[in-house]
């Protein structure tokens, strides 16, 4: 099977890329930068009677149970979506 997909579609050659230009230690560097200046929080503990008012993540989300849940503009795109589909 792969053959056939490389006779339909031939890969070109490709020029190797000389090592040097690489700027891996910059991006590193960079996200270093970065997680240092991230903002570290401590846990809250829970208290009597406060674990209501705490909402795990992704909580706060609108959740759509049904098809008729959903705005129009949603159920416009899940259909065109679902129309053009190959699965």
């Amino acid at each position: 099977m792969a053959e056939q997909i490389l006779q339909l579609f031939p890969l070109s050659d490709l020029a190797p890329q000389p090592a040097e230009d690489s700027d891996y230690e910059q991006r590193v560097e960079r996200l270093k930068d970065v997680q240092k200046s991230l903002i570290v929080q401590k846990p809250k503990p829970v208290e009597d009677g406060e674990s209501e008012e705490i909402k795990r993540p992704g909580e706060l989300y609108k959740r759509y149970r049904r098809i008729d849940e959903l705005p129009e503009n949603a159920k416009a795109f899940y259909g065109l979506a679902g129309e053009h589909s190959s699965f």
